[in-house]
């Protein structure tokens, strides 16, 4: 897994610079690597900054200097509001109380506040609470690498990030083989094959153009021309040519209305039905019930505003609904004992088949089981996981 969403090194910005709140008018060398920044009239008792990330996004962390200069400008204390719609805000808190974040000490320090509660919204405002001479602030806004971390289960055997997979998980006509990163690498045309059930009594290992018996036998050569005389017809006996090689030798010659396909014992026998065989047993199923038509991965990833986040499954050729996608997450209950285990819907959406867990979590990370079934002779494949705020 990433480390937590507050680790220096999982930072990555959203947005740098700012807009004035009331105007929304851009402003120059506002980030934190840069002098000057923000400021607002130190009269004004509602002084604030709004930004617009233009979707919904996971804010993770803020960083604030002052104005960089040898003057004395900076912002001391402030709180943050975040909204959906930039019409109904939200005082960012924690354990139920208004959150009023630590500012700079002086004009050059950069400051970091990571947020406890990782937040998803659109629109985030910097209410000044305090500072210092006048009310200067430079900002910048984090998220970290929130996509899910996927495990691909296949035969009892986990394979994660690099791992190369068993062939039939290669996309057909595709270069190279599949990995667990294909899927989360943010590239649409790398996927990962999701086994149909034409492929259950194949055995994926097995180069179907190599003979079994001799692997040295080259598949390119006629096996009925002699190869040291190819001019030899081969239907001609060798031991007698007189033999006719037209005349069918599972004919009775004396009776030739004699059918040799029927037993003459029991004339009520099948021959062409194996008594070994038990005609009620599908041999595409493993009778230890573990499939192995389907594609069965994990997903680990981080929990927003105490919920597990939607995810996205962007699949080729595959109906999203419940008899081809099926997901279930840990669900943490207060006043239990032991977590439960709560079945997830599935729906088709813009961006492929949405997985709604709809759990409460206590914990900062989730995770997610999902099994992803294909019809015979369908080629089809999961491209692109990711979450969806």
């Amino acid at each position: 897994m990433e480390p937590p969403p507050c680790a220096a090194d999982n930072l990555k910005r959203l947005w740098q610079g700012m807009q004035n709140g009331k105007e929304i008018v851009v402003l120059r060398h506002t980030n934190t690597n840069q002098e000057k920044g923000w400021v607002c009239d130190a009269s004004d008792t509602d002084c604030w900054l709004q930004v617009d990330l233009g979707a919904s996004r996971l804010i993770t962390a803020i960083e604030t200097a002052g104005r960089g200069s040898v003057a004395l400008y900076y912002v001391t204390k402030f709180q943050l509001r975040m909204s959906q719609d930039g019409s109904t805000w939200t005082l960012y808190g924690q354990n139920g109380n208004p959150k009023i974040f630590d500012g700079n000490t002086n004009s050059y320090d950069k400051v970091l506040n990571c947020l406890e509660t990782p937040i998803a919204t659109r629109f985030v405002r910097l209410y000044v609470t305090n500072y210092v001479s006048y009310p200067v602030v430079r900002w910048e806004l984090y998220s970290c690498s929130t996509d899910p971390i996927p495990t691909i289960l296949s035969s009892g055997v986990s394979y994660t990030t690099e791992d190369v997979l068993p062939i039939s998980y290669k996309v057909p006509r595709s270069a190279r083989s599949a990995t667990p990163n294909d899927i989360v690498d943010g590239d649409p045309t790398s996927c990962i094959r999701i086994p149909s059930s034409a492929d259950s009594t194949v055995d994926p290992t097995v180069d179907p153009t190599v003979d079994l018996v001799d692997p040295t036998v080259d598949p390119t050569v006629d096996p009925t021309v002699d190869p040291v005389n190819p001019t030899v017809d081969p239907t001609v006996d060798p031991v007698d040519p007189t033999v006719d090689p037209t005349v069918d030798p599972t004919v009775d010659p004396v009776d030739p209305t004699v059918d040799p396909t029927v037993d003459s014992v029991d004339p009520t026998v099948d021959p062409t039905v194996d008594p070994t065989v038990d005609p009620t047993v599908d041999p595409t199923v493993d009778p230890t019930g573990e499939s192995n038509v389907d594609l069965k991965f994990q997903l680990e990833g981080y929990v927003v505003n105490g919920y597990v986040p939607i995810v996205s499954l962007g699949e080729i050729d595959i109906q999203c609904g419940d008899q081809n996608v099926q997901a279930m997450v840990q669900e943490n209950i207060l006043g239990t004992c032991s977590p439960i285990f709560k079945v997830c819907s599935v729906a088709e959406g813009v961006d492929g088949c949405r997985v709604n867990c709809s759990a409460e979590m206590t914990t900062q990370k989730f995770t997610m089981q999902v099994s992803m079934m294909s019809f015979e002779h369908i080629d089809a494949s999961l491209c692109e996981v990711k979450t969806v705020y």
